[in-house]
């Protein structure tokens, strides 16, 4: 009896936890082998999508350019067209919501407060950054890709300076007595 015990453990049931054991790590390997390619599906998705919006984002600031220099050949002077650059930039453009005008010295031509709420709010929220009174990070593009055809000056833009990562040294314990 004992001897066929043996035997049955020997060619049954040690075989068989075997290939459970087996069966149990290809079933972990092929999941971390799917989470693998759900996460590359994933990214590519997301790279898609991110690029269609940058060339959204892009085309909308081609258009918004055009109009602008459009705007600018239609109007006497640079100046008219400040005074109203909400008014007209509403009418010439679809995804305007305000238009502003601001001159290097801080002075707001447009839009005016009294114009109407969404103006008075925008001044609100904004004058003190548009006027030159308040500093605020800015984070500059190449201007030659925003303007590569007018030939107009560029003004760089005052940037502060990186904060340097703190260094720290690396203590060891010495484990002798």
């Amino acid at each position: 009896m004992r001897r066929s015990a043996w035997i049955f453990l020997a060619a049954i049931l040690l075989p068989s936890l075997a290939l459970a054991w087996m069966a149990v790590r290809s079933a972990r390997d092929q999941q971390v082998i799917l989470e693998h390619q759900q996460a590359i599906i994933s990214q590519n998705i997301t790279d898609t999508l991110a690029k269609k919006v940058q060339d959204q984002m892009e085309a909308s600031r081609s258009t918004f350019v055009q109009t602008t220099q459009r705007l600018l050949k239609q109007n006497p002077s640079p100046r008219v067209l400040a005074d109203n650059f909400d008014h007209q930039l509403k009418g010439a453009w679809d995804l305007a919501e305000i238009g502003f005008a601001v001159d290097l010295n801080g002075t707001i031509y447009s839009p005016k407060p009294q114009q109407n709420t969404v103006a008075k709010v925008f001044r609100k929220e904004n004058d003190r950054f548009l006027s030159n009174r308040e500093n605020v990070p800015v984070f500059a593009q190449n201007s030659q890709q925003l303007f590569p055809s007018t030939g107009t000056k560029t003004i760089p833009i005052p940037m502060p300076a990186p904060k340097q990562p703190r260094r720290y040294r690396r203590q060891t314990r010495s484990t002798t007595p």
